[in-house]
């Protein structure tokens, strides 16, 4: 399980309920799991979408960018080739192009 503690990235066995590792400061926001390519895309609070590479070990960002401005609590959305973000300002729409490489998932015992 993945999720946002206090704005830091963080992982959880759910088996266990222990935390796995806790890095990465993304600010206040919210994720969403693309679990098919082992990935995270988490939008922060500041409008900024990320792109991460998740599993039990760590993670590592793929891309960033500022995708919206002003504050935004909203989770992105994903329907077909593109990615979706709004505030309570505006709305911001994102065509995905291009097939990522991210590496595979890693089991823990």
């Amino acid at each position: 399980m993945y999720g946002l503690d206090d704005g830091i990235l963080c992982c959880f066995d759910l088996a266990t309920g222990e935390r796995l590792w806790k890095k990465g400061r993304y600010g206040h926001g919210q994720l969403l799991l693309l679990a098919d390519q082992n990935a995270a895309l988490i939008s922060s609070d500041k409008g900024e979408l990320i792109l991460a590479s998740v599993n039990a070990k760590g993670h590592e960002v793929l891309g960033r960018f500022p995708a919206i401005e002003g504050k935004t609590w909203n989770s992105p959305v994903l329907a077909s080739n593109r990615v979706y973000l709004r505030n309570g300002e505006e709305m911001a729409a994102y065509g995905l192009t291009a097939e990522i490489d991210i590496p595979p998932p890693v089991t823990i015992p």
